[in-house]
């Protein structure tokens, strides 16, 4: 145009920046800016905000909003770009104090204005200032007047997750449209109310308002969650008479997902087969849909077979191909995938790959592997902080977690949801009540026990993990809502500590309040009857959990089923369970190793071993660290040395559980020069690895050796716990060795500061009685103020008889 001798107005800069937000092209627009300061027509007013709504809409929010100050502009429309750009780019503060700016020189706000500071606020989850503006609102009349309002209330409420009033705003819209619709739809299915989100489908469609894209993926997303598949094959069947499938690839995706979490893996499979186009969001549709149910190894499987289609991973497939691993146990694949991305430096560009290599090497066991990645991260948010504690929580050690969300919170980092979810099974798992007294404090002055009933849950479960079930059941009472998941932790706690009648009852009254049990429910009630020895309550459950076809609505379901049933001691029905699985996969595979491994059934869980190996299935750590515990039961050695090489094949050794169950197996086996070995080489030892060779040194009676251990682990800055001092005093007390053990005692509670438990003190009375000082040992006894344990007895009668002071023994007792 200038170069044929025509020069740009007003109007041709104006359309060449709205030309440069349409592309993206920043460096553009900072040319055109300059082309215009050099023209002199930077003062006109149209052209300057024109000017900072390019800027804004290209990122460069700063440059936008200098030359605002500068030009001291008052046009709204100015104004309103600028707040509008700080909230798309995520500086959702800076917008807020953008607007108290604006409201500072008397420029007064429209309905753009209004609806842009609401979702800057739905985003912060300000609730005070949301509330202020909406009274605001109300009172200029702009609710009634601009949909746009309506459905900024309505997705500022279901952000701040007060869903009351978001449907309270929704219900009183005069104007509601698919934005509407789509706000409320989307509010509901991110707070797990996903009935309620299909509901307002069907009430949208009869206000004659058709659903698009958005709302179709919405309520596939909430068929899949709710494990519908009737309604999933209608849903299917009405996005291809509509033509939709085709115009939309990403519902394709959504729809594998879909059939996948409804436990229908064949019919994604054969969905995925008649995607014309399968690009890598269907590739890893299939790939995540797998990993997230539990199919580890179909989820590799397809990994491997995109990567020969030619295909290369992005983010989402990396992340989605490590929880694969995390949940079949595949470390050796954890590691190639690890080494890949380090290659492409995406760990350091992409926190939540970083988030995934953490949870992948903690729910693996690797656990000093996780720290090593997530002291590296470039950035630890609370998923971060959350993903690392709740691997320590998952293995077991509730302290390290503890102590890790005390150095969360030190680096300024707020606890979520999900951290005060991990810390309260933390505070179950130590019997910690006043910890778990303090988060209770902390999440309802966080006002949070209101928006997640998953908190409520881990409350009720904490204090009944910790026996106070009168606290347990007042908490239950005053929780705004009760799911499946409140009414079990409740009953299992009940039936566990005996009060079976107690557990019915809470079944019962469950069911009266419309709420269905689930797998976990009907198996913890079956543990009630036994108790109760009520065997006409016991058919009528099984009656109950067969009309409620657990196998056809989701493997998980039956996996849960199995699960639960063999923790109870039901192991046939377990098995019988198992085998009418349409599909085993490794997580259905443990359940029933599990439960015969945790009812002393060595012979069991070595033949189950070899029925999964024989039918394809990979174990996983879990797998390995039960047949290693079953072979140390059976001092079946020449198993456990084809396991550690299976093991070690599969570079499993450097997980701290793997390594410390083989030095068990080895020791309780009697082959201590195995174990001895194993605990030199082995790249990590802590207390349980020289705990378990101390308890092998001592079985066989090699006394120096299990004292040597001891200062080994001592010398290996390895603090003793009160196991290992057991171990040791039981040890000094059967080689009378009775100086000895004084100088250990003392040094555990003085040293250490372990408090004596019965355990040590028996082995103090034990060792008293065989050296013939009886005196002693009864006043040991009777300085403890506890009931005369039947071992006491047992130790200072065996004594008398040996040393034949029958007197002493009819005295004593």
């Amino acid at each position: 145009m200038q170069s044929e001798g025509s020069f740009p107005d007003v109007f041709t800069f104006v359309s060449c920046l709205r030309a440069c937000v349409l592309t993206g092209l920043a460096d553009k627009a900072q040319d055109i800016h300059a082309e215009i300061e050099r023209k002199g027509i930077n003062k006109n007013i149209f052209l300057c905000s024109a000017l900072i709504d390019a800027y804004a809409k290209v990122g460069l929010i700063d440059i936008a909003h200098e030359l605002l100050d500068m030009t001291s502009i008052t046009n709204l429309a100015a104004w309103n770009a600028l707040i509008s750009g700080y909230i798309e780019y995520g500086y959702d503060e800076v917008a807020l104090e953008c607007f108290e700016q604006m409201k500072g020189v008397s420029i007064v706000a429209d309905h753009i204005t209004f609806a842009c500071i609401l979702r800057a606020c739905g985003q912060l989850e300000n609730i005070d200032v949301g509330r202020e503006i909406h009274a605001e609102v109300e009172r200029q009349g702009l609710v009634k007047s601009h949909v746009s309002i309506g459905n900024a209330l309505v997705d500022f409420y279901m952000k701040c997750h007060l869903l009351a009033l978001a449907h309270q705003v929704f219900n009183m819209l005069s104007n509601r449209d698919l934005i509407t619709w789509n706000n409320i739809i989307a509010g509901y299915l991110e707070h797990g109310c996903y009935l309620e989100a299909i509901q307002c489908i069907g009430e949208m469609s009869l206000e004659g308002i058709s659903p698009d894209g958005a709302t179709l993926a919405y309520e596939i997303k909430a068929c899949g969650n709710l494990k519908d598949i009737e309604k999933a094959y209608k849903l299917h069947s009405g996005i291809i008479k509509k033509g939709f499938l085709e115009q939309q690839n990403v519902l394709g995706g959504l729809l594998i997902t879909m059939y996948i979490k409804c436990g229908q893996l064949s019919t994604a499979q054969i969905l995925f087969d008649y995607i014309p186009t399968k690009d890598l969001a269907s590739w890893n549709a299939l790939i995540m849909g797998c990993a997230e149910q539990g199919h580890g190894e179909k989820a590799l499987e397809y990994l491997s077979k995109m990567e020969s289609k030619g295909l290369h991973p992005d983010a989402v497939t990396y992340v989605a191909s490590l929880r694969a691993c995390s949940c079949i146990g595949a470390i050796y694949v954890g590691i190639e995938l690890h080494i890949e991305i380090e290659r492409l430096v995406l760990s350091k560009e992409n926190a939540v790959i970083g988030n995934a290599l953490v949870d992948m090497y903690a729910k693996c066991g690797l656990l000093h592997f996780a720290a090593e990645v997530f002291d590296r991260l470039p950035i630890r948010d609370v998923v971060s902080w959350t993903t690392f504690v709740n691997g320590y929580v998952e293995h077991g050690s509730g302290d390290i977690a503890l102590h890790l969300i005390e150095l969360m919170e030190v680096e300024g980092c707020l606890p979520s949801i999900a951290t005060f979810v991990c810390g309260l099974k933390a505070c179950a798992i130590l019997g910690d009540v006043p910890r778990g007294q303090e988060f209770h404090s902390t999440i309802e002055k966080r006002g949070l026990l209101e928006r997640d009933i998953s908190l409520g849950n881990s409350l009720v479960d904490m204090y009944a993990e910790c026996g106070m079930l009168a606290t347990a059941e007042r908490l239950f009472k005053e929780l705004p809502s009760h799911d499946v998941v409140s009414w079990t932790a409740l009953i299992s706690k009940y039936a566990e500590y005996g009060y079976c009648g107690e557990a019915l009852q809470l079944f019962e009254q469950m069911q009266s309040e419309g709420v269905s049990p689930d797998a976990v429910t009907f198996v913890c009630s079956l543990k009630a009857c036994s108790g109760l020895r009520s065997v006409n309550k016991k058919k009528e459950l099984y009656a109950q959990i067969h009309r409620q076809k657990f196998f056809q609505k989701s493997h998980s379901a039956s996996s849960t089923l199995v699960d639960m049933y063999a923790k109870c001691g039901f192991l046939e029905k377990a098995r019988e369970v198992f085998d009418e699985l349409l599909m085993h996969n490794t997580v259905s595979w443990n359940a029933l190793i599990c439960g015969y491994s945790e009812h002393d059934q060595g012979e069991e869980v070595l033949k189950c071993f070899e029925e999964m190996q024989h039918g394809g299935i990979s174990p996983d750590i879990v797998t390995f660290i039960l047949c290693l515990q079953a072979c140390g039961n059976l001092g079946a050695v020449g198993k456990g040395l084809e396991l550690h090489a299976e093991i070690e094949r599969r570079c499993l050794l450097g997980a701290e559980l793997v390594g410390n169950t083989l030095v068990d197996m080895y020791a309780k086996c009697g082959t201590l020069r195995r174990a001895q070995n194993l605990v030199d080489n082995l790249p990590l030892r802590d207390v349980v690895t020289w705990t378990a060779l101390m308890r092998g040194y001592a079985h066989v009676g090699e006394v120096e050796n299990v004292f040597l251990a001891f200062e080994r682990m001592l010398n290996d800055l390895v603090r003793p716990d009160p196991i290992s001092f057991v171990v040791i005093l039981n040890t000094c007390s059967r080689s009378g060795l009775f100086g000895r053990s004084c100088t250990y005692f003392d040094t555990m509670s003085n040293i250490y500061g372990i408090s004596p438990l019965f355990e040590h003190h028996s082995c103090v009375v034990d060792l008293l009685s065989r050296s013939g000082q009886l005196e002693k040992a009864l006043g040991t006894i009777k300085f403890l103020s506890v009931p005369v344990s039947p071992i006491f007895r047992r130790s200072i009668l065996s004594a008398c008889r040996n040393l034949g002071n029958t007197e002493f023994a009819a005295q004593a007792f």
